[in-house]
Formats: C-alpha cells, sequence, structure tokens
C-alpha cells in the first residue's frame, strides 16, 4: 500500500524548530493542517509519519485534525527524536 496525502498545511507558521516551550510549539501548529478528503479518513486507522518528533506537537496536531474528519485511530511513528 503507497502512502496517501490526508491533510494539507492551510496556514504559514514558524518553524517548530525556532520554539522552544511545548505549549507555544502546540499554539504554533494549531489550525495549520486541513483534511484533504473525508471520505478517504472517515473509519479508517491511520498511521503518521514524522521525521522528528521532539513535543509532539504537530503530530498532535494532525492526529486532531483527523479525528475530527473521522478517522477511527490514530497511530505516530517518527524516524527520529529528541532526548530529554
Amino acid at each position: 500500500m503507497e502512502p496517501v496525502p490526508l491533510l494539507k498545511k492551510v496556514r504559514h507558521n514558524r518553524p517548530q524548530s525556532g520554539i522552544s516551550g511545548q505549549a507555544e510549539r502546540r499554539a504554533n501548529v494549531l489550525g495549520a493542517y486541513r483534511e484533504l478528503n473525508r471520505e478517504a479518513i472517515s473509519g479508517k486507522r491511520i498511521l503518521l509519519l514524522d521525521d522528528i518528533l521532539t513535543t509532539g506537537a504537530t503530530m498532535g496536531e494532525a492526529a486532531r485534525v483527523l479525528l475530527t474528519a473521522g478517522a477511527k485511530e490514530i497511530h505516530g511513528a517518527a524516524v527520529a527524536a529528541v532526548r530529554k
């Protein structure tokens, strides 16, 4: 199965790498994404892939949008994670 784009970035926001606090990172990505196709999302189990997981703010916002669009489950994976 090939990856399917389900989200579109609809708001330009500051790079997350320049923001240190978890609350500020969440606020920075709030409303930055929109679903592309509710029919493709509704009732599905979705795997979100990210390059680097720092606080999880971007993945959390993406998951929120997909769940709001009707996804059944969201699972996340990242290539790398920042050590705390």
